[in-house]
């Protein structure tokens, strides 16, 4: 496995990950609905990227 993938792969995880914690701690404050569904899809997006980027260099 290529050591460059792998980091890469991890951090997107660990990015979408903290993208998507940030949005459940925005849920409980007064933002717009637009603002949640996309930095979910932002964060969802990232995370499953790392993860399929993974897989594939196992």
């Amino acid at each position: 496995m290529n050591p460059f993938l792998y980091y890469l792969g991890r951090s997107l995880q660990i990015v979408g990950l903290a993208i998507i914690t940030y949005v459940v701690f925005k849920f409980f404050q007064p933002v717009g609905m637009e603002f949640l569904l996309y930095y979910s899809i932002a964060g969802v997006a990232m995370f499953y990227g790392g993860t399929l980027l993974l897989e594939k260099n196992q």
